[in-house]
């Protein structure tokens, strides 16, 4: 308006940032395995900032399977992306895949208005480390003889879960019924087995027949993955007998064609079960040993009880002389 004067006039004008920036994981899965030891998760800004925005990064998992102490990412003014390492624990254990949560928090936004989108992610770890299982030894040699014959599993590397195996025998030349008893079962590795051991049982009928053989198969449940059968198959070979009821010629149970030199069988024996007969006896011998004591101080004690019950006789002619003497009779000695 015309006269005013607004030269020395001032004026103050605030202006309020309505802007938000948002801070959070560029991936909400990263996928890794045991192997890679580290693997890169990066924080993301969606813009430029007037400061720096702090932010501070945690997981969840158990020590055994990564190392990500807590670590403070700081995001500079100018910066959209941001890197930490998070380091892995390869453990050799044979085990499921894992996963974990990651999360992010805000220690510092400056007066910034901040919004963290997404704060969370999962990490997968997929397993790779494998583990053998399969039959001790390829081949056994036995005589109906002995009765039964043991077949012994092996486990080869750690695992943290069980593994359950099925295992069925098969005939060969020996059929089942006539020269051992089939077996179909499930067996099952527990993280701490190492061995389990398998008894099959042999059919002595007393009749004069060449060597034969049968086989044991293993065949894994469940579908596990990383678990290696090797091998898979055993096989048995019976030892003849010949006319005189002794062993013949055994046949090579990984090619039965082939007759080789005639062989002895030292029949297998469960431990256990003599562990157990040997534990029996002990005990027996025990029990024995107490009732001897027992009877010996019975009779001891029987022995001093007739010393002084014991009635002597008065000499007859001491009777008749009537000296320090009532009648003939017997006297208790004190």
């Amino acid at each position: 308006a015309q006269g005013v004067d607004l030269s020395d006039a001032a004026t103050s004008v605030n202006i309020i940032d309505d802007d938000v920036v948002t801070v959070g994981f560029a991936e909400v899965v990263y996928t890794v395995s045991e192997s890679d030891v580290y693997f890169n998760v990066s924080i993301v800004k969606d813009g430029p900032t007037a400061s720096s925005i702090s932010i501070l990064l945690s997981g969840d998992a158990a020590a055994e399977d990564f190392t990500i102490p807590d670590m403070e990412i700081n995001l500079t003014a100018n910066s959209v992306e941001e890197g930490a390492i998070v380091q892995l624990v390869d453990d050799n254990i044979h085990e499921l895949t894992e996963s974990f949560q990651i999360s992010l928090s805000l220690l510092n936004d400056q007066g910034i208005a901040v919004q963290l989108n997404p704060n969370t992610a999962t990490v997968v770890i997929g397993d790779d480390d494998t583990v053998t299982v399969g039959f001790k030894q390829a081949n056994y040699t036995t005589s109906e003889d002995c009765g039964s014959v043991s077949i012994t599993l092996a486990k080869t590397g750690s695992t943290a879960l069980p593994i359950a195996l099925q295992f069925n025998t098969a005939d060969g030349t020996a059929t089942a019924q006539n020269d051992y008893n089939a077996i179909e079962s499930i067996v099952t590795f527990q993280p701490s087995d190492t061995e389990l051991t398998i008894a099959v049982t042999l059919v002595n009928d007393d009749q004069v027949e060449s060597s034969e053989f049968f086989m044991g198969r293993l065949v894994l449940r469940n579908n596990q993955e990383r678990v290696e059968l090797v091998p898979d198959t055993v096989v048995i070979t019976i030892i003849g007998r010949d006319a005189d009821g002794s062993t013949g010629t055994v046949i090579d149970g990984s090619s039965p064609t082939t007759v080789v030199e005639p062989l002895s069988v030292e029949c297998q024996f469960d431990t256990s079960v003599v562990a157990g007969v040997i534990a029996a006896l002990v005990a027996i011998i025990v029990i024995l040993t107490l009732i001897v004591i027992v009877l010996s101080c019975c009779l001891a004690h029987y022995k001093r009880g007739q010393k002084y019950d014991v009635k002597t006789p008065v000499s007859p002619d001491l009777a008749l002389s009537g000296i320090g003497v009532s009648n003939a009779g017997f006297e208790d000695i004190d």
